[in-house]
């Protein structure tokens, strides 16, 4: 079968990126041409599967997919699982593979590929088998404008127009980078790029923010000045400058810092491979390994960095006695100009350094919860003899104590507060974690749902409520450029 009209093209490794890319092959691809796929977790099958039920075909097994296909990509997160893949008793390489073309789009260390490139020419001298790894996120997988990194020289001709032709269907850029592994060195070097960009333009906003600058402000500068560049532009870390950047977005739908920490992982190790010299290695490896095991960063898009350098240096400053910031107020990362942190509680004195470091704990958590100008203004108004020890045993208690707990994400506690608080008819405590919900990445969809679920159980004048306070919440956000809206539209009757 002639690998210029293939009618049967494999796709393994649904996750994040890998289905976007596969829904692009499946709504692009000839009506003839089916495509093979799988995945180990199967309701990602069948979601791709439910959506393009005339040319998807549901696997078993890689094995499965390489029998029926004559192109596989394959799109996995480590290289273990792409050893697993390709070399296992159910892997691609159990297959009869002359005259295919295999492509990995994974990003994994040099040396796994070419250990599977050498196992598969010994199998099959006639069969292809290119490094591809791919830039561009969440954002660009769904948009269809990744850029492939393709361990392929230019001179290969035939199978360069062969190869940029079924990748331009998910991608706008195909680079060939000179032979195999190539591609991937390629992204490492990028990706290691990306990574310290995203950490210098956190720490370059954060001095330019506390020296008072609006963020939007500083974009502009870089935008027009000589530190231009694609994270500020498009990916800004943070949160309003730029709409459609994760941050924007409560850092979701993006390069999760756990992958950015593997790569930027495998590029030291790969450097020293090579024995090139990496003097800012090692410290933007420190910030990852700690930013990625961080609760209030995983699992988000890998320029949640701004986040966790930002409060790490809050978090110095409190300690010293005082805020001396001028941040502007925009986004959720505005903090009120001088604030001091009590230096003596309202408790027992002799329990002071005890209430003080749960207070401390539980300020970071509540700003990063319900927002800057919310904890600015409940302290503002609660900063009398009488009222502040309120104020001190709600950060303690809640906030330093129950929210700080393993157990559950902060995402769950949202949930649990949306239906509590409508439970208890609390209408402007509904509003403050409303916006909470957003800020711990639910999106307006689980919202929602989670109001349409406790009305059942709290009845439909609560249930009216709080759908007209998180419309309200949601509105506010959006305008101040916080978050834009999810299910903004107006429904046409």
């Amino acid at each position: 079968m002639a690998l210029t009209d293939p009618d049967s093209i494999g796709f393994i490794g649904l996750g994040a990126m890998g289905m976007w890319m596969a829904d692009h092959l499946a709504e692009k691809l000839p009506p003839t041409t089916r495509l093979f796929i799988y995945d180990i977790i199967t309701p990602l099958m069948n979601e791709l599967y439910a959506k393009y039920p005339q040319k998807v075909v549901r696997c078993v097994s890689p094995k499965d997919v390489a029998d029926q296909s004559v192109i596989i990509l394959t799109m996995l997160p480590e290289g273990k699982d792409v050893k697993t893949v390709y070399l296992s008793a159910e892997g691609i390489c159990s297959a009869e593979l002359k005259e295919k073309l295999l492509i990995d789009c994974s990003t994994i260390d040099t040396a796994s590929f070419l250990e599977i490139r050498d196992h598969v020419t010994n199998l099959s001298p006639s069969t292809l088998f290119y490094d591809a790894p791919v830039s561009g996120g969440v954002i660009g997988a769904k948009s269809g404008t990744l850029a492939f990194f393709l361990g392929c020289r230019e001179d290969e001709s035939l199978e360069l127009r062969q190869v940029t032709g079924l990748l331009s269907l998910m991608g706008s850029t195909v680079i060939p980078c000179g032979g195999p592994s190539l591609g991937l060195a390629a992204k490492l070097s990028n990706n290691y790029l990306s990574g310290i960009i995203a950490i210098a333009c956190s720490e370059a906003m954060d001095m330019g923010m506390r020296s008072g600058l609006d963020p939007r402000t500083l974009a502009k500068v870089y935008a027009a000045g000589t530190a231009q560049n694609t994270v500020c532009d498009r990916f800004c870390p943070v949160p309003g400058v730029y709409p459609e950047a994760p941050s924007s977005n409560g850092y979701r739908d993006g390069f999760k810092i756990q992958l950015m920490r593997k790569d930027f992982s495998l590029a030291v190790e790969m450097a020293r491979r090579v024995e090139a010299r990496n003097v800012l290695g090692g410290a933007g490896l420190t910030i990852y390994e700690g930013a990625s095991e961080d609760v209030r960063c995983k699992d988000l898009d890998s320029r949640v960095v701004f986040r966790y350098l930002g409060e790490m240096k809050i978090g110095e400053i409190m300690r010293k006695g005082m805020f001396k910031l001028n941040y502007s107020r925009v986004a959720s990362f505005s903090i009120a100009e001088n604030f001091k942190l009590p230096t003596k509680m309202s408790t027992d004195p002799k329990f002071d350094d005890l209430h003080k470091g749960l207070f401390e704990e539980g300020l970071k958590v509540r700003r990063a919860v319900v927002g800057e100008a919310y904890v600015d203004k409940a302290l503002e108004n609660g900063s009398t003899e009488f009222s502040r020890a309120g104020q001190e045993h709600i950060t303690e208690w809640a906030w330093g104590n129950v929210w700080t707990r393993p157990g559950l994400e902060r995402r769950d506690r949202s949930l649990l507060n949306i239906g509590m608080l409508m439970a208890l008819n609390r209408g402007p405590e509904l509003a403050v974690h409303i916006r909470g919900a957003r800020n711990n990445g639910l999106s307006e969809l689980e919202i929602r749902e989670a109001i349409i679920h406790a009305t059942v159980y709290c009845g439909a004048p609560a249930g009216v409520d709080a759908m007209k306070i998180a419309e309200r919440v949601l509105n506010e956000m959006a305008e101040k450029g916080e978050m834009p809206r999810q299910l903004g539209s107006r429904v046409e009757n």
